[in-house]
């Protein structure tokens, strides 16, 4: 790996950069997006990026996360608001929504609890930094869905413990765990599009602040924890329907009660910050 990989300089007249990003759990057509704005407002096709008046940027991923780089809200109400038309879609979730803040022209490149800080703004970096900001949102999107259907599991798991056999009303409790696991390939596809960026095995430089951001927002532990539970719910819908109290140890929910599950946590969320 080298660093020969050729940056694009990106205008910014401020220091400070505010990132907001949104989360709609449906994969979004960019090619469609793409041609509801002039050619010179494209600077990359995959991952989205568009030039807003300002010198502000707006990303628009794939798999459903929209990342906004210094945009009024009058800019992001209107981006929203296309792509929920052109996609036939629900407003994204405003519980998934999380802020971000960049700082430029720093003496070198560093991720905390705070801030990132970036020695020069370039196309590469908002690309970098809005994929795992975008990741995270859709991340939390998927844990309020498991971690539902776990507390909703829990008279379930009680009973199967203490009587070996469901309760009248396990039947109902089920059927939202089958909806859970409807949406299991969705929620796997998505982690499937967790590779790492293409810039990230040209430059050292885009590859350590990857892994910066990466270990920031915990991006590895919170999907083997989703896997976990995921997991988990398939084996107690198993267990369920055969009547038999699931062994925890058999399972990779690793004995945890459903009734005390954390809620999603994110390395730079609100709370972190």
């Amino acid at each position: 790996m080298t660093d020969a990989t050729v940056f694009t300089p990106v205008s910014s007249d401020v220091c400070k950069l505010e990132l907001q990003a949104y989360y709609f759990p449906s994969p979004i057509d960019l090619n469609l997006v793409q041609t509801h704005y002039q050619p010179y407002q494209v600077l990359s096709a995959d991952p989205l990026v568009l030039i807003m008046p300002g010198n502000a940027h707006v990303v628009v991923l794939r798999f459903g996360a929209v990342v906004f780089w210094r945009c009024a809200k009058p800019v992001c109400d209107m981006v929203l608001e296309t792509i929920q038309h052109l996609m036939k879609m629900n407003p994204p979730n405003s519980k998934v929504q999380d802020t971000l803040v960049v700082l430029v022209k720093q003496p070198e490149e560093r991720v905390n609890f705070r801030d990132i800080w970036l020695q020069d703004l370039t196309l590469e970096h908002i690309r970098i930094i809005s994929e795992t900001f975008g990741q995270s949102v859709a991340l939390r999107q998927c844990e309020l869905s498991v971690i539902q259907a776990l507390k909703t599991t829990t008279p379930v798991v009680k009973a199967l413990k203490a009587r070996g056999e469901l309760i009248p009303s396990a039947k109902n409790i089920l059927k939202t765990v089958g909806f859970t696991l409807a949406v299991r390939e969705s929620i796997l596809a998505k982690l499937c599009l967790f590779d790492d960026p293409a810039e990230t095995r040209q430059s050292e430089r885009l590859s350590r602040l990857h892994n910066l951001l990466y270990g920031q927002f915990d991006i590895k532990k919170r999907l083997l924890s989703l896997q976990e539970k995921v997991t988990f719910l398939s084996d107690l819908r198993g267990c369920s329907l055969r009547s038999r109290p699931p062994t925890f140890g058999e399972t990779s929910y690793n004995g945890i009660d459903p009734s005390t599950s954390p809620g999603p946590s994110g390395g730079a969320s609100d709370e972190s910050r």
